[in-house]
């Protein structure tokens, strides 16, 4: 699965010690960040569930997040 790439990447920027930093930090994926927007809707819908089952459903939103805006890159680019 293409998780289309980091989401808050960081190539430079000052370290603790207030000096420039120049390494790369790719941040976390955009798959990531859409499964953590899901996930606290999908704690509060159903409090039996185990934490485990919580965690895959968000990622399955996660994922048909990612499936609809690739669908509409490729609208996009035949347009």
């Amino acid at each position: 699965m293409n998780d289309r790439g980091p989401a808050f990447p960081s190539e430079q920027g000052e370290d603790k010690h207030g000096g420039w930093n120049q390494t790369y930090d790719p941040g976390m994926s955009l798959r990531d960040w859409f499964a953590g927007q899901a996930l606290p809707g999908l704690i509060g819908l159903d409090s039996d569930a185990d934490d485990k089952g919580i965690a895959h459903d968000a990622y399955l939103y996660a994922d048909a997040m990612l499936a609809e805006r690739a669908k509409g890159a490729d609208d996009e680019t035949s347009a």
